[in-house]
């Protein structure tokens, strides 16, 4: 038995994610994460599809999630994002590892993707660095 078996959380956490998870987006909302005896913490959390738990957006997510898909939050519905583990995320000057996530870009000859496709953001050499992300590896990026 483990003790991280025994802690359930509803929310999303770095152990929970093995490998890169292909996830599509239902919803995004405020919600309160705050632990029941604690003042309310409003944040977002995006619920997925495929997944029974919600992700709680940090800053960084959502300014990758808003790179991708534009300041509305409904534009992210229907997306799909890869989640992946992060093990160099840092908190409280501590290396903790977190939940890191991207757009799922599709892949060559499909609508929109591809270096050569049209692509919904450009930014130069980012597109082509994300392309190559997509590739299989076991190397953290």
């Amino acid at each position: 038995m483990k003790f991280s078996d025994m802690s359930q959380s509803k929310y999303l956490q770095k152990e929970d994610v093995h490998g890169k998870v292909i996830a599509t987006i239902v919803k995004v909302e405020r919600e309160n994460v705050a632990p029941k005896d604690q003042p309310p913490e409003y944040k977002l959390v995006m619920s997925f599809d495929e997944l029974a738990k919600v992700l709680i957006l940090n800053k960084t997510n959502m300014d990758c999630l808003r790179e991708a898909f534009g300041d509305e939050t409904a534009n992210c519905i229907g997306q799909q994002v890869i989640l992946y583990v992060d093990p160099t995320v840092m908190f409280a000057n501590k290396r903790v590892g977190g939940i890191r996530l991207r757009a799922k870009r599709p892949g060559p000859g499909k609508a929109g993707g591809g270096i050569n496709g049209p692509a919904a953001k450009t930014s130069g050499l980012g597109d082509i660095n994300a392309d190559l992300n997509e590739m299989e590896d076991d190397i953290p990026i």
